[in-house]
Order: structure tokens, then C-alpha cells, then sequence
């Protein structure tokens, strides 16, 4: 973890670079945990991931766990990173029911 202006700056559990600060039109910080990295890494249930991370790896992949149309996850899936993540192997949690 690094600082940034009195804000600790997570890792992401995915890239391994900082989690993004989200701030307001004036600049000041209100959110410093990221995004829930769930299906990808959990890391004890608490995996974080970054902004790029999360629109271009977990939100591909829960959208391909839901079964969504083919040919619209392939539109999304062309914007994976270079380090392919092969989703149908990726084991979702058990059902909390």
C-alpha cells in the first residue's frame, strides 16, 4: 500500500497497480476501497480491483457466469487484458441458501 495525500492507496488483487480514488468535482475524496473483485480473486473474501480492472476483467466475466448472449459478451470480451482469464473455469461461490 502507498499513501496518497493522507489516503492509503489499496492494491489491486488483479493488476497489482493502485485502486482509483473516487473524487467529487471539487476534488476531495470520497471513496478509497475500489471494487469487489468477486468471481476473480476473493483473497479471503476481500479481493479489491481497480477501475480498469473491474469494467474490463470482473464485469466481463460475471456477465459471461450469467449466461449473457455470446455474441454480446464477445463484444466485451475483446477488451480483456493480453493475460486471457479463461472464465469457464472459474468456480462461483456456493449458494448462501
Amino acid at each position: 500500500m502507498t499513501k496518497s495525500k493522507n489516503h492509503e492507496m489499496l492494491q489491486c488483487s488483479i493488476c497489482n497497480g493502485d485502486v482509483d480514488h473516487h473524487r467529487t468535482e471539487e476534488g476531495e475524496v470520497y471513496w478509497t476501497e475500489g471494487h469487489n473483485a468477486d468471481p476473480i480473486n476473493i483473497k479471503g473474501g476481500n479481493g479489491r480491483a481497480c477501475d480498469w480492472c473491474n469494467d474490463n476483467v470482473v464485469v466481463p466475466v460475471r456477465l459471461k457466469m450469467m449466461g449473457c448472449d455470446p455474441e454480446v459478451y464477445a463484444k466485451v470480451k475483446d477488451s480483456l487484458p493480453v493475460q486471457e482469464i479463461d472464465v469457464d473455469k472459474i468456480v462461483s461461490r456456493p449458494s448462501l441458501r
